[in-house]
């Protein structure tokens, strides 16, 4: 556990030990770019940090953020399914009464990082990805009339733990810092907030400490 050592240098600071940041670090394994990697937990879940995660939930919907989002190296992964699907044209669409919503990309552009994300995951595409869903063989298509009436979204299981499953993987890579216990506790910006100086983190035992990076990313859950 190398937290909160004050100081440290990267190109690279990862924010979320969860499957974002697990798969961004393990893109930069064995290259020439130094990367830190923060998370608030540990290897296993621990009661102090989880608590980090209580909040009140307000809609018609109860959610208890603590229970559904682990603080642990892994993050969700350490509780979810495994489900699987690709995002279809129309999760990427602007909503009249949502602001700032849609994307500014086609959903198109996201079939090349879909193709990579196969292999992280580990799970087969089968013949590829249709528009929001994994391609199926003819033999399982939905025939016609009833086609025209069925939205078929196919999905896929793999329930993976990426905490277990690609932490030898970075311990091992030279150029990779994995650091635990460290929570983000703020951005230093410059006076424009064009540009982050340093990060802060801290432990819950009170340690301090920062990392300077050239780019950061926020992985700290979706």
């Amino acid at each position: 556990d190398r937290a909160c050592r004050d100081g440290l240098r990267a190109d690279v600071c990862i924010v979320g030990g969860g499957p974002a940041g697990i798969s961004i670090a393990m893109a930069f394994v064995g290259t020439p770019y130094q990367v830190c990697l923060i998370e608030s937990g540990g290897l296993d879940s621990e009661r102090d940090s989880q608590a980090l995660n209580q909040g009140r939930s307000i809609g018609p919907q109860a959610l208890d953020p603590a229970m559904s989002r682990l603080r642990t190296f892994g993050g969700s992964t350490r509780l979810w399914g495994g489900g699987l699907i690709p995002l279809s044209t129309h999760d990427m669409l602007a909503r009249p009464w949502i602001p700032d919503s849609g994307w500014p990309i086609e959903r198109a552009a996201l079939d090349p990082y879909y193709q990579r994300a196969h292999g992280i995951c580990r799970v087969a595409a089968d013949g590829g990805i249709d528009d929001g869903s994994f391609a199926l063989p003819p033999s399982l298509q939905v025939p016609p009339p009833h086609a025209a009436h069925v939205d078929n979204r196919t999905g896929r299981l793999s329930p993976i733990d990426f905490g277990s499953t690609y932490l030898p993987s970075l311990q091992r890579a030279h150029n990779i810092q994995v650091l635990l216990h460290a929570n983000l506790m703020e951005l230093d910006t410059t006076a424009d907030a064009a540009a982050v100086r340093q990060a802060s983190i801290g432990s819950l035992d009170g340690r301090r400490g920062s990392v300077h990076a050239r780019y950061y990313v926020l992985a700290a859950g979706g």
